[in-house]
């Protein structure tokens, strides 16, 4: 009984609020870098066709060819597009493996150990998405001591 109550314990306070954050942080950089992508192509678009209309003060024009600078500085700062797809990854990698240990399939086939496996599997998950964000901390992980 007591091991239930890790399981539960474990798929309460660790899984379900890692999913959660994934699937929140997934949800929020996608977001993002649409918005970005759809300023940056709606206004690289619309500064010549600005251009070309004789009537418009440059000025215009030239506010928006700087802030589509900035926008795209944004992208290539934040990585929002980079970031989604990294966490929707984890993400979608989570829920696998949650699938597979409740159902007992695959490599969690033994019962005895599926849940020791099922965590380490995860830890291993989260660990390899940190070192995506901190690379530097990966190489000195690595490296020989």
């Amino acid at each position: 009984m007591e091991s239930i109550t890790k399981e539960e314990s474990y798929l309460q306070e660790r899984w379900q609020t890692q999913k959660d954050y994934y699937s929140k942080q997934s949800t929020q950089n996608k977001r993002w870098h649409q918005r970005v992508q759809l300023f940056v192509t709606i206004g690289a678009i619309a500064v010549p066709i600005l251009l070309s209309i004789p009537e418009v003060l440059k000025l215009f024009p030239t506010i928006l060819s700087g802030l589509i600078a900035a926008a795209t500085a944004l992208e290539n700062v934040y990585h929002y597009g980079d970031n989604w797809r990294n966490y929707r990854q984890t993400l979608e990698a989570l829920k696998r493996e949650k699938a597979l240990f409740t159902a007992r399939a695959g490599v969690y086939g033994e019962p005895a150990n599926a849940f020791s496996l099922f965590v380490e599997r995860v830890e291993s998950l989260l660990s390899e998405e940190t070192m995506r964000y901190f690379p530097e901390e990966a190489s000195k992980a690595q490296a020989p001591k």
